[in-house]
């Protein structure tokens, strides 16, 4: 099944899909705003990931497939909590080539992931983890209809000092509001 919205298709990941996945895992201006623990990833490694991954009841990852035909890089729904109907988003964009990028690329990307979550998926609240200092994510999910909903002090190391997390959310009908709008 393809999930399409604007200028994206979100589809199933691929074993094409390898050297861009390759790439942004290890590219340390993406590493920094994850907030994971991350190591240095071989093409080995990340092959054997995409031959043994399937999506399943409490993660969905997607690729984001641009008109133009460019992958623009991935979107995930973590954590899935069928029984109160909420689920963690997630984007990583390839941020390396900027040239094949489109207009509203990413929030048509997020948009399509939040409709699929609503619709297909009946959850209620989506939430968003941004570590403080992240301008352009916290911008990227005001942007998007989510709203600041609380702040994990000192949640995460990186970069040799403690930062805090701040999370956001989304109900289904302020998104549906959102869009209509």
């Amino acid at each position: 099944m393809l999930i399409k919205y604007g200028c994206v298709t979100l589809r199933a990941i691929e074993a094409k899909d390898c050297d861009l996945l390759l790439e942004m895992m290890n590219n340390p201006d993406i590493d920094r705003w994850v907030g994971n623990l991350h190591l240095p990833v071989s093409k080995s490694m990340q092959d054997n990931w995409i031959n043994n991954y399937t999506n399943t009841n409490s993660t969905i990852r997607l690729m984001i497939e641009l008109e133009n035909g460019h992958t623009l890089g991935m979107v995930m729904l973590q954590n899935i909590d069928y029984k109160n109907s909420n689920a963690e988003i997630g984007i990583k964009i390839n941020i390396s080539d900027k040239s094949k990028r489109m207009k509203n690329d990413t929030d048509d990307a997020y948009k399509a992931l939040l409709t699929f979550a609503f619709k297909e998926l009946n959850l209620n609240c989506i939430y968003a983890y941004v570590i403080k200092g992240n301008e352009h994510s916290y911008n990227f999910n005001l942007r998007n209809g989510f709203k600041e909903s609380g702040l994990l002090p000192s949640k995460i190391y990186t970069e040799g000092e403690y930062k805090d997390m701040i999370v956001f959310s989304i109900l289904r009908n302020d998104f549906y509001s959102y869009i209509s709008d």
